[in-house]
This record gives structure tokens, sequence and C-alpha cells, in this order.
């Protein structure tokens, strides 16, 4: 009897494949976050913004690309 490799084949979720798209393509995401603002709904702009903080570096990696600090204020 021989045994049958199976290979497994790496996936990844929407939510994954959505991020990555945004940080491959710059104006897919400032597309992105158009459509999401003219729509108007609050809770798919929360979605938005945390797809493209986490595409991005994450809340302190925009942060100290931004340049502000809380001095600044």
């Amino acid at each position: 009897m021989t045994k049958t490799r199976t290979r497994r084949i790496a996936s990844r979720g929407h939510e994954q494949a959505t991020i990555e798209s945004l940080r491959r393509d710059r104006k897919f995401a400032a597309a992105y976050l158009d459509d999401v603002l003219a729509d108007g709904d609050q809770h798919e702009l929360m979605l938005a913004l945390r797809r493209l903080s986490e595409a991005f570096g994450g809340v302190p990696g925009l942060a100290q690309r931004a340049g502000p600090n809380a001095t600044t204020f």
C-alpha cells in the first residue's frame, strides 16, 4: 500500500486578501477609502480605516509617518 501525499494549499481569508491588495496598490487604497466615504456608512468607515491602518503599518506606524505628536496640538 502506498501513502498518498496531499499538498496543502495556502489560503487566506477575504480580510487578509483585502489588506494585501491595499498594501500593494496605493491608488486602489485611495479609491477604496473614497468609495467608503461616499457611502457614508460609519461601520464600513471604521472597518476601512482598520484595514488601511493594518496595510500601512498599524496605528503606531501611521502616526510615525504622519509626524504630529501629542505636544503639537
